[in-house]
């Protein structure tokens, strides 16, 4: 032990003191955070933990609301092909985006809304097939519930998957990709720029 009282091998920041621990304004100790000096993360706010269900829930009113009437709206060939194709894809990628959130009334609402995609689709598709079609897609429909009934089941007791989870990003990525190109066919836009092109064709 030196002249200063203190031990070769005891720190200065172990010793106990016997009164209250001053407060400090400042940053404090070197290398602990103190919330003086906003180093610590908030808690989010009742605000904060809102938003998403809101934005995820003006999304699906939009979707519902606009999916039936791209369908009907839609009155040429192409056209009809490519709000077909864009309100199937479009729910394809709410559902698929729906598993990346964890708060359970957004992931629930983006279902919904891809649901509903799908349902205003087959709606639109449904009599326009024959008995064999439909029974095919009576058949199909009855297979993937079933299939989406046991990896729910198998999800439920806690089976995950890296490989199938990287597999749902890509196809996520592909279906926005695809709704994206089939604005272009909905729209009118292919079909305008095909009939001025055959008009220039005719022309020459």
């Amino acid at each position: 032990m030196d002249g200063s009282g203190w031990s070769g091998n005891v720190s200065p920041l172990n010793v106990k003191t016997d009164g209250p621990c001053p407060k400090s304004g400042g940053a404090g100790v070197r290398g602990v955070p103190n919330a003086s000096n906003g180093t610590n993360t908030a808690a989010p706010t009742s605000s904060h933990r809102s938003a998403r269900p809101a934005a995820t829930g003006a999304v699906a009113a939009v979707v519902l609301v606009s999916a039936p009437l791209v369908l009907t709206t839609a009155t040429l060939r192409v056209d009809r092909i490519g709000a077909r194709c864009l309100v199937g894809f479009a729910g394809a990628a709410l559902l698929l985006a729906a598993r990346s959130y964890r708060h359970r009334g957004a992931g629930a609402l983006l279902r919904t809304a891809g649901l509903g995609c799908w349902l205003a689709l087959l709606v639109a598709v449904v009599p326009l097939l024959g008995e064999t079609a439909i029974r095919v897609v009576s058949i199909t429909a009855i297979v993937l519930g079933v299939t989406l009934v046991l990896v729910a089941v198998a999800t439920g007791r806690g089976w995950r998957s890296a490989w199938w989870s990287r597999r749902a990003e890509v196809a996520e990525g592909l279906c926005g990709a695809l709704v994206v190109a089939s604005v272009v066919v909905s729209a009118g836009w292919f079909r305008e720029v095909w009939e001025m092109a055959s008009l220039w064709e005719l022309g020459s």
